[in-house]
């Protein structure tokens, strides 16, 4: 879970909407990844 607080604080650093896009679809994207490994 700590990559997943990485991620926040590096979206965090520096608010811009684009930055903030793709940090969110990295998130999603890990995230389902994650969920596909784990299943």
């Amino acid at each position: 879970m700590s990559s997943a607080g990485n991620h926040e604080t590096a979206c965090g650093a520096r608010p811009s909407e684009r930055h903030e896009l793709r940090c969110a679809l990295w998130v999603y994207f890990g995230f389902t990844f994650h969920i596909v490994l784990i299943v």
